[in-house]
């Protein structure tokens, strides 16, 4: 009977950490493909800096989408560390340190793009 509550809880995690790789692709296709594409022009700084001004709406939308997926990327990886950690603690560590790191400089890009408009 507790294995078998130990087993869906693990199920449970599983399907949620799932549903959450799922959530950082599906936010990370449309700021890169669906907004960043559209604003950036690429060789030409001119006509991205007008895109930007002229769509900046849109340029802000593809920044709050980029935010929600690295949150969301940081709640799937604390997921990950809690599904692994069973199987060998060491890796789930090393998985997260560096997948936080990896948010981190994300973040940090993602900065960048914040600052852009505001310094045009």
């Amino acid at each position: 009977m507790a294995n078998q509550q130990i087993l869906e809880a693990f199920n449970k995690l599983a399907r949620m950490t799932g549903i959450l790789y799922f959530l950082v692709i599906l936010t990370g296709v449309v700021s890169e493909v669906l907004v960043r594409n559209f604003i950036i022009v690429p060789g030409d700084s001119a006509a991205t800096v007008n895109h930007i001004t002229a769509y900046e709406p849109i340029f802000r939308l593809g920044f709050v989408i980029g935010l929600t997926r690295w949150v969301v990327f940081i709640l799937m990886v604390l997921a990950l560390y809690k599904l692994f950690t069973p199987v060998n603690k060491d890796w789930s560590l090393v998985m997260l340190a560096l997948a936080l790191v990896s948010i981190a400089i994300g973040m940090v890009g993602l900065l960048f793009q914040y600052a852009a408009p505001l310094l045009l």
